[in-house]
């Protein structure tokens, strides 16, 4: 894509991000390209990155991401609480999903 002219943008990096989802070498090199095109601070991109890195078991980079981020919605928590369930740390979801309420991010249904 890139070799032919075509960048990615907002809506290229999530899709690559959730179909390299197991293969964390692919994953970093897509992340290194998200941060050379300057796309890394989306909120959107920013969440599916944490994803993909928990994804691949990862959770060490999925949750540097979420600490950098500075306004963390209900979307984020979500994403690192389940990260952190599906990889059985249910003491660091337990922990985190407390921390959630402590911040006044209100949980939600969905």
């Amino acid at each position: 894509m890139i070799q032919n002219g075509l960048f990615p943008d907002y809506f290229t990096f999530p899709s690559l991000f959730k179909s390299s989802c197991g293969n964390l070498s692919v994953g970093k090199q897509l992340h290194s390209h998200c941060v050379k095109f300057g796309l890394s601070l989306d909120s959107y991109i920013h969440n599916t990155l944490m994803y993909m890195y928990s994804n691949c078991g990862s959770l060490v980079s999925a949750s540097t991401l979420f600490d950098q981020m500075v306004e963390k919605t209900v979307v984020f928590w979500a994403t690192m609480i389940g990260a952190n369930a599906q990889w059985g740390s249910a003491s660091e979801a337990v922990e985190l999903f407390q921390r959630m309420e402590y911040e006044s991010v209100k949980p939600n249904d969905l």
